[in-house]
């Protein structure tokens, strides 16, 4: 059997990932929660079947494509330094690796950052110090309103 067909089944076997969505479902999990779930659970799936590239094969596309390696099999300091600061930005959500996390990705590097500041509330004066704003229930000092203000 293939790891596809053990995750994702095929006609001759049902396979883990049904099992583990029909489990998930007969669980009182909120909405929320079961969104995520079923997000990673697209994730593993699609791993499995080879929609998505596996980290060893995203990383050794990133290597052989890197304008620095030489086809030596060796991975310099200036490609390793390159991968490294790719991988931070993905993670950071900076930089988009759709092949590798598909939908599983904080399109950072999509947003408008202006229009999402201007997307929050504002914050909040707090009712002892006219002066101060809460915000996320920590009060802020004069101080670091009037730099955030600059």
């Amino acid at each position: 059997m293939s790891i596809n067909q053990i995750i994702n089944g095929d006609e001759n076997f049902a396979g883990l990932m049904p099992l583990v969505r029909q489990y998930v479902a007969s669980i009182n999990v909120d909405l929320e929660t079961r969104v995520v779930i079923d997000k990673y659970l697209d994730l593993v799936s699609k791993r499995a079947s080879g929609e998505l590239m596996t980290m060893a094969s995203y990383t050794r596309k990133f290597v052989t494509e890197h304008k620095a390696y030489q086809k030596d099999s060796v991975v310099n300091d200036e490609i390793n330094w390159d991968l490294m600061q790719h991988l931070l930005a993905v993670g950071e959500g900076r930089e988009k690796a759709p092949e590798l996390l598909g939908d599983l990705y904080t399109p950072l590097a999509d947003a408008d950052l202006g229009e999402l500041l201007d997307s929050l509330p504002p914050p909040k004066c707090c009712p002892h110090d006219p002066q101060a704003a809460t915000v996320h229930g920590e009060v802020l000092s004069p101080t670091v309103i009037a730099t955030v203000a600059q």
